[in-house]
């Protein structure tokens, strides 16, 4: 266990105690195609990331500007989101 944890934890294929291991490393960091495929994953993974954050801020500032009184379709148009989806969030958090 406390080698396969080394591995996962190497950043050098050539540290590898498991060999599987130490041929998809070498795949992602040297090989032009490993590598293109990496930066695709992470590209991906970051705008997936900054979307959520970006819904659930919407939604917390749709809560608090509905709580002040302005109308789900003012609240849309300021945060960038489509009505119904406005409208959602608030019958959720006054239920």
């Amino acid at each position: 266990m406390g080698k396969l944890m080394h591995d996962f934890n190497c950043t050098d294929a050539e540290d590898m105690y498991f060999e599987l291991l130490a041929e998809k490393t070498r795949y992602l960091k040297e090989n032009p195609k490993g590598v293109n495929e990496m930066c695709k994953v992470m590209e991906d993974l970051r705008n997936e990331s900054y979307a959520e954050g970006r819904e659930e801020q919407a939604k917390i500032t749709a809560f608090r500007m509905g709580k002040k009184g302005r109308s789900p379709e003012e609240i849309a148009e300021l945060i960038d989101f489509d009505v119904e989806t406005v409208k959602k969030w608030l019958q959720t958090t006054e239920e």
